[in-house]
């Protein structure tokens, strides 16, 4: 362990896909944030509409602030998706839970103890 983290760390990420038993995963490569980053940046509200719904590219915006990259979401053809705004807008478009899953399981690689009593 350093007392200074590296500033990026990967891990898996299960999305859910509709119609699908199993999750679909895929690995990110995360931007580290110190403790009080972190809590600024969990803590900033999105704004939502007069319907309360976050607009996609501003929802895309802020995950990108903690997302280096990814490895693989794929092209219709197969071929893979190299991590931007715009891929990630499209991923949010297409499976709605996604903003959330990737939102959480950021905050619980950043906070949750892995340690066993």
């Amino acid at each position: 362990m350093r007392i200074d983290p590296n500033p990026t760390f990967t891990g898996p990420v299960k999305l859910t896909v509709p119609g699908e038993q199993e999750l679909a995963q895929i690995n990110v490569t995360w931007r580290h944030k110190g403790r009080d980053q972190l809590k600024e940046w969990a803590a900033r509200p999105l704004l939502a509409t007069a319907a309360g719904i976050v607009p996609l590219e501003v929802e895309a915006e802020y995950l990108a602030e903690v997302i280096e990259s990814w490895d693989g979401p794929r092209d219709p053809a197969g071929g893979k998706v190299a991590f931007s705004t715009q891929a990630l807008g499209r991923l949010l478009q297409s499976y709605p839970a996604a903003g959330e899953e990737l939102y959480r399981q950021y905050l619980r690689a950043m906070t949750e103890s892995r340690l066993k009593n």
